[in-house]
């Protein structure tokens, strides 16, 4: 009787505190407010629209859970450091108004000896829509957790770019260029602070922080690495567009956990650059030992090296464990040494290499191996790799890259990399549990593909649809009356779509028709190449296929 009763104080203890604690929210979210900030403002306003405030950091430290400070355009030479924590439920925002821009401005003098044009060590608060530029050390900080940046565009300080020290705080749909120019080696610039390393990265996750998320970020031309994450735990970085930074676009180092996903890495002219490694993987320090890293998905063109691994063999506890590089499309080093590079000899444990496209059209090597407790498997080789790193499940030849489209600096899309029908990497891979998806997010299925990108799903549709609907085309091949018959069980909506070869969407169109056989006219005002199309037919809640042929 006396745990009965006691049960039901606590219960009514709960309850009471729960209902405060959502009292507590709803009057923190009645209490939220909006406030501005303008060059022609004064921090002894009230900060509304009308009496803006003027100064970033002592505007922002006024700020309490769900307020919003926008700011007004204009260059602010001043630097944004706060220390103010929202709460999961209401974050801080301090963001750009409406269809303006401001910037935070350096001046090529604040923020020096290592300083941070904008700091924010508190928690729960979103930065966004800012240009953030010239700062004599680092240009944004992220100290605090749970924080947001987005939409700023970051450039041209002395140091790096974004450093992400805090745990679980995403950098998202940012631009990260010419950061690093402590580095800089351009005529007329000064001798590099850095001759021999240390230099910095235009966006790192880096010195301990756990659960950072880097993703949808364009990260180019910095003067060390482009986007790194080192000394890190459970770091992702995906969907991130990098290229022409000056030592390695995409660095992993001393890392546990790590997933490196659907990121395009490449260089346009590797030659002036240090390394050009499209995507490195590396133990400098072996604290924490790499262990539990997943590269997978990426897509990397024109590197010296397109994945590159290596050690410092001075450090004992040197080596990797657990990490699983797969399903990769690595596309034309160019580089001296070989399309993947191992050096240092590193004691690896269970490191698994498989599903990958390698294709080299030069005389370069397909891999330079190096190390022991690798294991290779179901990769698709254009030329024949050593003994030791072939598998019995593996391919040789040419996987029928398309090639679609340009590569020059900031051009290079995915498209680029997709497979034609010939492919032999088509249902050569081995399913895997880490990789149920590829590049474009479509399921990979019971049999995958090999590389990045399944063909299968090239064009967003199913291959082996039934044909339910008794879907036909009628002449195929195609005249100029040809048209697609179909029946419907019932009327509604129907759209109709048609794919090339290279995935793009020549023909689009959205009709409500009657249940029935109907008829759809498929030269209505377009003009076919010849060649091999794929008919998208949405109706019914199902998807339903058809290959076309213009002779």
């Amino acid at each position: 009787m006396k745990s009965t009763h006691l049960l039901q104080v606590l219960i009514r203890i709960y309850k009471r505190i729960s209902v405060l604690v959502m009292i507590g929210s709803y009057v923190s979210f009645l209490n939220a407010a909006s406030y501005y900030l303008s060059q022609n403002g004064s921090d002894l306003n009230s900060g509304s629209v009308n009496n803006p405030w003027l100064s970033l950091s002592t505007s922002a430290n006024k700020l309490n859970p769900g307020d919003t400070l926008f700011v007004r355009e204009g260059v602010y030479i001043q630097r944004l450091i706060t220390s103010r924590s929202g709460s999961a439920e209401m974050s801080i925002v301090i963001t750009n108004y409406p269809n303006e821009k401001p910037v935070i401005d350096g001046d090529s003098t604040l923020a020096a000896s290592w300083g941070s044009m904008v700091n924010i060590s508190g928690k729960y608060l979103k930065l966004n829509g800012f240009e953030i530029r010239k700062g004599m050390g680092v240009g944004v900080s992220l100290g605090g957790s749970y924080n947001v940046m987005s939409n700023c565009d970051i450039n041209n300080h002395y140091e790096r770019g974004v450093a992400v020290t805090g745990n679980y705080n995403i950098v998202e749909s940012c631009h990260v260029w010419f950061n690093a120019t402590a580095n800089c080696r351009l005529p007329g610039w000064p001798v590099s602070k850095y001759p021999n390393g240390g230099w910095g990265t235009g966006l790192s996750a880096m010195r301990s922080p756990t659960g950072a998320i880097l993703r949808k970020n364009i990260c180019h031309d910095n003067w060390g690495e482009g986007l790194s994450t080192f000394e890190a735990y459970s770091t992702v970085m995906e969907d991130n567009i990098v290229y022409n930074n000056w030592n390695i676009n995409i660095y992993v180092s001393d890392v546990t956990n790590a997933i490196v996903q659907r990121n395009i890495s490449y260089f346009t002219n590797p030659g002036q650059w240090r390394s050009a490694v499209g995507i490195g993987i590396c133990d400098e320090t072996g604290i924490p030992r790499s262990n539990g890293n997943k590269i997978i998905n990426n897509l990397v063109f024109g590197c010296n090296s397109n994945i590159s691994w290596w050690a410092d063999g001075r450090i004992s506890n040197i080596g990797m464990d657990n990490i699983l590089v797969a399903h990769n499309t690595l596309v034309n080093c160019v580089g001296a040494k070989s399309n993947i590079t191992m050096t240092g000899n590193p004691p690896n444990r269970n490191v698994r290499i498989m599903n990958n496209i390698v294709l080299q059209e030069n005389s370069t090597a397909v891999i330079q191996p190096s190390g022991t407790g690798n294991t290779y498997s179901n990769n698709l080789w254009s030329k024949t790799p050593p003994s030791s790193v072939t598998s019995v499940t593996d391919m040789f030849g040419n996987p029928m890259i398309l090639k679609s489209g340009l590569t020059g600096a900031g051009l290079l899309i995915a498209d680029y990399f997709k497979i034609a029908d010939s492919s032999a990497a088509i249902n050569k891979g081995v399913p895997l549990m880490e990789v149920t998806t590829d590049f474009f997010g479509n399921d990979r299925g019971d049999i995958s593909d090999i590389g990045a990108i399944e063909y299968k799903v090239i064009n967003n549709v199913k291959t082996e649809t039934e044909n339910i609907l008794n879907l036909r085309l009628v002449p195929n091949p195609i005249s100029e009356n040809s048209m697609l018959v179909f029946n419907l069980s019932s009327g509604g909506d129907v759209q109709l779509s048609v794919f090339d070869t290279a995935g793009q969407r020549v023909f689009n169109e959205n009709r409500s028709l009657p249940a029935g056989i109907n008829e759809w006219k498929l030269f209505s005002g377009v003009t076919y190449r010849k060649g091999i199309y794929l008919i998208n037919l949405i109706c019914e809640d199902e998807l339903h296929t058809q290959k076309m042929l213009v002779l």
